[in-house]
């Protein structure tokens, strides 16, 4: 009966019955009599994906020559290549090539072991990128060549694997500021997806870079309150430079709360006085008094350090109009902030924009 089955073995028999057969073949130990003519067959590609693997499974349990040499074909089938790898790991097998070994390490992602002893490695690692393996990536970024920097922003323009996290990191490791246009690009197109792990690598990536075209772009996102603590630090690396880029946004009528928010906290943190004197001016509003004051608190406490003279002093003139803040004094050629309360007493209205 099992030659019956094996006989009926075929593309144009159904697929769901067709693997029926072959696990039956298995559990009887029987599979090894399928010819590799008919496994060859049921590989080809558009076949069942299910069939297929079968098909690779009954190759590695025969082992032999013709098996074998099946399987190495598959190192250059895109969907097949990991599974035939994996068979041919399991059956002791050696590359007798350097094509073969470049086939195998990219289909396994074994780029450490591979590299040097292949003539062109920068070959195999691009290779490797394009099908995902993370390892090529680490192991472009450790390489003295000055192609490395283009083949990784192409990838990070094709949204490579759906995660442009690790690429950012590697192009803020590179250090190469061709890499800014191309990471606010993928920050843009990657805001849509909701804020997440990839969304933080990126704005990070723009802050390592310290390049002031990145200042208006991390102001301007949309994002959720998750991710501001990365965009602020981000903006903070960059410093000084992109300062009046921040201060700039103060002064753009009908812009979006948080981002003024996040640009007076970010100018906060740098050390720029113009962010202190925005929460100053916010503070002798009623309807945002409750939060300027509560965020000058953090300010001082945070930053106080940081700011120049001038901008303590505003704080300060707001003790005679408004009494729940307090007063800053000068010892020891340092500034210290005392009696700065929280301000919780004071009257909550309606919240509204706060600069």
């Amino acid at each position: 009966t099992s030659m019956c089955l094996i006989e009926l073995l075929g593309p144009e028999m159904n697929p769901v019955l067709c693997r029926l057969v072959i696990d039956a073949l298995i559990q009887r130990g029987e599979a090894s009599a399928i010819p590799v003519k008919t496994l060859i067959e049921l590989l080809r590609p558009g076949n069942d994906s299910w069939l297929r693997q079968l098909a690779i499974k009954v190759l590695t349990e025969r082992g032999d020559a013709s098996a074998i040499s099946v399987l190495t074909q598959l190192l250059g089938d895109q969907h097949l290549n990991r599974v035939a790898a994996e068979a041919l790991g399991r059956l002791k097998w050696k590359a007798s090539n350097a094509s073969e070994q470049r086939l195998y390490a990219i289909a396994m992602g074994q780029f450490t072991d591979t590299v040097a002893g292949l003539s062109a490695p920068f070959e195999l690692l691009v290779e490797g990128l394009k099908s995902g393996h993370r390892d090529a990536l680490m192991a472009l970024s450790r390489m003295n060549d000055n192609r490395v920097v283009p083949v990784c922003i192409a990838a990070l323009e094709k949204e490579w694997m759906n995660r442009p996290g690790p690429i950012a990191e590697v192009l803020a490791k590179l250090g190469d500021r061709r890499a800014v246009m191309p990471l606010i690009s993928a920050l843009e197109r990657h805001r849509v997806l909701g804020p997440d792990e990839e969304f933080r690598q990126l704005a990070m990536a723009l802050g390592d870079l310290r390049d002031i075209r990145a200042v208006s772009p991390l102001v301007s996102v949309i994002v959720a309150d998750s991710v501001e603590d990365a965009i602020i630090g981000a903006l903070v690396k960059i410093g000084k430079p992109g300062a009046d880029a921040l201060a700039e946004t103060l002064n753009k009528p009908g812009d979006l709360y948080w981002r003024r928010s996040r640009a007076v906290r970010a100018l906060c943190e740098i050390g720029d006085g113009r962010g202190v004197r925005a929460l100053v001016d916010s503070s002798r509003v009623p309807s945002k008094a409750s939060a300027a004051v509560r965020l000058l608190q953090k300010v001082v406490e945070a930053h106080g350090q940081k700011l120049p003279r001038e901008a303590l002093q505003s704080i300060l003139s707001l003790s005679d109009q408004v009494p729940w803040v307090g007063e800053i004094t000068t010892c020891g050629g340092g500034r210290a902030v005392s009696g700065l309360e929280d301000g919780s007493h004071v009257r909550q209205l309606a919240r509204q924009e706060l600069i």
